[in-house]
């Protein structure tokens, strides 16, 4: 499983979860201090959705932007 710490701001994730559309997110924005961080659909123009640390199961893939 993804660690919460290794996700950065413009990181990559394939989110597969009950009430989240599966598919590629761009991270928007990351709160260590409230821990949870927020991704926009990659193509869609919708609200960003929230995911939090206890949900990082969610993560089926994780890139780094330093990686791209």
């Amino acid at each position: 499983m993804i660690q919460f710490n290794a996700i950065k701001v413009h990181d990559l994730v394939y989110l597969d979860s009950e009430g989240i559309v599966p598919g590629w997110f761009l991270v928007t924005g990351v709160s260590q201090k409230v821990k949870f961080f927020t991704a926009t659909q990659l193509g869609y123009d919708i609200r960003p959705v929230m995911v939090p640390s206890d949900r990082m199961g969610a993560i089926r893939k994780h890139i780094r932007a330093i990686a791209v």
